[in-house]
Order: structure tokens, then C-alpha cells, then sequence
């Protein structure tokens, strides 16, 4: 399991996940279907979530 060591870098989906408590398989077909929170996907191909769009994000869902 993945670890956040530091909030100011953006999240893997690994480390998302772990945080969220969701598998990564549910994060892809978030990212697929355009829902959760907004990510970036990196010149490599790689995926990160910016921790300000993750609170974001969480703020939104505790409204609903």
C-alpha cells in the first residue's frame, strides 16, 4: 500500500487510492467516465491528482 509522505506533491492513483480507500480500477473508470477528482496526465503518460483538486473535490461530495 501506498503511503502520502507529502501533500504539496501531487497523488498517484495508488496513493489516491489508498487514501480514499477505493481500488485504482475504481479511480480509471472515474478518470474514464469524468467523474471524481480532476487529475493531470503527465508528457509519459502517467496520471497525478493535485492534492487542491482532491479537497476540492471531497468539499463537493460532502454537500451532496
Amino acid at each position: 500500500m501506498a503511503t502520502v509522505t507529502a501533500r504539496s506533491a501531487p497523488a498517484t492513483p495508488a496513493e489516491l487510492s489508498a487514501y480514499l480507500k477505493l481500488s485504482t480500477g475504481t479511480l480509471r473508470n472515474w478518470r474514464y467516465q469524468g467523474k471524481g477528482p480532476a487529475y493531470e496526465r503527465l508528457e509519459n503518460g502517467h496520471v497525478r491528482y493535485p492534492w487542491t483538486a482532491i479537497e476540492a473535490w471531497e468539499r463537493k461530495q460532502a454537500q451532496t
